[in-house]
């Protein structure tokens, strides 16, 4: 049976964890159904990882497993999003359930979150 797994991104987040960010989230999803990821202790990111979120949430897709995001509305995630324009309709935005920001929906996913 395959577990829940959580990835907990903090502190300061550059392209010189990248690869290290990018090999927690294969081995969570090789090991995982469900992967979130917490970044309640993030306190900032760059672009590298957001790029490495959306590889990892289609990666998930592809494999029939879910991946969700869980950050504080007003935190570092959710100012990046917005500072790169991920948080536009158009493109992606992070979905808010029960107070927390809790996962992230690509154009036609929006209407299933």
């Amino acid at each position: 049976m395959q577990a829940q797994r959580t990835i907990c991104w903090k502190g300061h987040l550059t392209i010189r964890e990248g690869a290290r960010s990018a090999r927690d989230f294969l081995e969570a999803l090789s090991t995982g159904t469900e992967v979130t990821v917490d970044t309640s202790e993030l306190r900032s990111v760059d672009v590298s990882h957001l790029q490495i979120l959306v590889a990892a949430h289609n990666f998930a897709r592809c494999l029939g497993k879910s991946l969700a995001v869980v950050a504080p509305p007003g935190g570092s995630l959710d100012m990046a999003m917005r500072s790169t324009g991920l948080s536009d309709p158009l493109d992606a935005r992070l979905v808010h359930h029960d107070g927390a920001w809790a996962g992230i929906a690509f154009n036609g996913e929006r209407e299933a979150a």
